[in-house]
Order: C-alpha cells, then structure tokens, then sequence
C-alpha cells in the first residue's frame, strides 16, 4: 500500500466495563490461586482441581493480555483503505477505490446492528469496532458491506470527501 495518507487512526478497547469486568474476573481467579494452591485452603465448597485453577488463571491473564493488545487500525489513502484488527489479522487488508462502489461516515447501533462490538463476520457484512457508534461504511461493488468503527468521524469524512469520486450513501 503505498499513496498519500489522508487519515489515520488507531482504537484500543479501553471501555471501563470491559477494563473492569477483566480485572474482577482476574482478582477472583488470583484470590482462588492464593487460597487453595499456596494457602492450603479449598476455594469454594466444590473446589476444582488445582491444575483447572491454574489453567483458568493462566487462561484469563492471556485474554486479559490480548484484550489490552487488541486494536482497529484504518488508514485512508489516495490509493484506498486499510484496515487491520489485530491480532485477528496478520496483515492489513486493503481495498483499492476502484473497488468500492460508495464509502461515507455514519451512525450504527453496534448491538442492534452487529450484536455489539469487536470483529464481526457476516455473509457480505463485516465490521469491526471497538467503541462508539461511528462508523466508516464502505459498499464494494460485489455489495459487501464493510464497516470500520471510528472516533473522529468528521476528520474520515474529510479524507473520503477529499478523493474525486462518489462517496455518498447508497441510494435505496
């Protein structure tokens, strides 16, 4: 991918719901590790074997290190946009403008829209989002939607209004 870049961005998650539910369920699975493994005390009335235990620790602070490392990156250039969510994909993936057929900025409802945020993958509907209810909806002409969550939607608009073509809505 080369061009002149017009926008960048890049999201983490860093909602306070996911942050906090991470932390919780990381503290309960720690207390249990101390209380049983090194304490000697059974963690709970029907304590689990002290290798589940280990694994389920181990197992959290692993999604709690990639949820921390999850990220949307998207770059609008001359040439097109990139898109990358790591770690779920290796490579950005680029669409080149000549096969889009309309791209715009718009409003979504994540959970009515997607059933929330993260890397969703429909039939000829795919977005990914990590927070807010921005988006940067691109239409190719094989009518495969692809939305890309965004936090500076005026400053996308400017970009994709910037390169002479279409880039409207797709009219109903």
């Amino acid at each position: 991918m080369e061009g002149q870049i017009l926008f960048s961005e890049k999201q983490y998650f860093r909602q306070f719901l996911v942050i906090g539910l991470l932390v919780l369920v990381n503290l309960f699975f720690a207390y249990g590790f101390v209380q049983q493994i090194i304490l000697g005390h059974p963690f709970g009335t029907k304590s689990a074997p002290n290798a589940v235990l280990i694994v389920s620790l181990l197992g959290n602070w692993l999604l709690t290190y990639y949820m921390g490392k999850s990220n949307l990156t998207t770059t609008i250039t001359t040439l097109g946009i990139a898109y990358r969510f790591y770690p779920f994909q290796r490579q950005p993936a680029f669409i080149p403008w000549h096969q889009i057929k309309s791209c715009f900025v718009r409003q979504y409802n994540p959970l009515k829209e997607y059933g929330g945020w993260g890397y969703r993958n429909y039939p000829k509907n795919k977005a990914f989002n990590v927070s807010g209810s921005v988006g940067i909806q691109i239409v190719l002409h094989t009518n495969e939607f692809i939305l890309l969550g965004t936090n500076r939607g005026s400053q996308a608009q400017a970009a994709i209004d910037s390169i002479n073509r279409p880039v409207g809505p797709v009219p109903a």
